[in-house]
């Protein structure tokens, strides 16, 4: 996208209000360069940058408990905090292990533990500043006369 801009701006077209794009545009980089030059960015974020990976899987997650409860009913045993990798371009995240010896008794295991898997885990992300200030700058009242 820096890029694009550069050559829209090269073509006579310095006042760039906004950008309409889609969910692969919506990276950190791009926000940032949008920020920087004052352009409003319209693109919504990527679903595996949102927080969540499976919202029809069953999987609850209680954000004041800190925990996350699968389709059976069975609480994580452990979580862990993982930073940002800027070289990966993945957000920090918290990793929820379920007690895999429950898993292989489960009978909702089909489609959710893998055979063998020695770890059933589920990732909640945590937004960086730029995706967590794009999404609130997205909500339909901030998005009203664009």
């Amino acid at each position: 996208m820096p890029l694009l801009i550069e050559k829209t701006e090269e073509n006579g077209l310095d006042n760039i209000e906004e950008v309409i794009a889609d969910t692969a545009y919506c990276t950190k980089e791009n926000i940032e360069t949008c920020d920087t030059k004052d352009i409003k960015l319209v693109a919504p974020l990527h679903p595996s940058v949102n927080g969540f990976r499976d919202e029809n899987g069953g999987f609850i997650y209680n954000k004041d408990a800190q925990s996350v409860t699968c389709p059976a009913g069975e609480l994580a045993v452990k979580k862990s905090f993982k930073k940002a990798n800027p070289k990966k371009k993945n957000n920090a995240h918290y990793d929820y292990y379920f007690d895999v010896e429950k898993c292989k008794q489960c009978l909702l295991k089909e489609g959710c533990y893998k055979e063998g898997a020695k770890h059933k885990t589920y990732s909640i992300r945590i937004l960086s500043e730029e995706h967590q200030r794009q999404k609130e700058f997205q909500t339909p009242q901030n998005l009203n006369g664009i």
